[in-house]
């Protein structure tokens, strides 16, 4: 349990700081990576769900097979949150 929640807590101060050195290049540059605004943070989130319940962070790769029907489908959820968080940041926060 304890390397479960420390491999979710790394990757979710990962996420955090990258997304904070997205931000930066974003007000200094006037420029964005997309895929860094859509692909990290459903991974922010599966890290941040990982936190309360490690096997969250692995629902759903190939690695989360085994797991029960409710956990994938709260990894769905939190990455499919993760998405609209980045899109939110796309649409209203960096007004493209």
């Amino acid at each position: 349990m304890v390397k479960g929640r420390l491999a979710s807590f790394v990757v979710l101060l990962a996420v955090l700081a990258v997304m904070g050195l997205q931000h930066w290049y974003v007000v200094t540059e006037g420029r964005a990576f997309v895929v860094a605004l859509f692909l990290l943070p459903p991974f922010g989130m599966l890290g941040l769900g990982g936190l309360f319940y490690p096997p969250l962070l692995i629902s759903i790769g190939k690695y989360g097979k085994d797991l029960p029907v409710a956990v994938k489908a709260t990894g769905w959820l939190l990455a499919a949150s993760g998405l609209a968080l980045g899109f939110y940041l796309f649409k209203y926060v960096y007004a493209f």
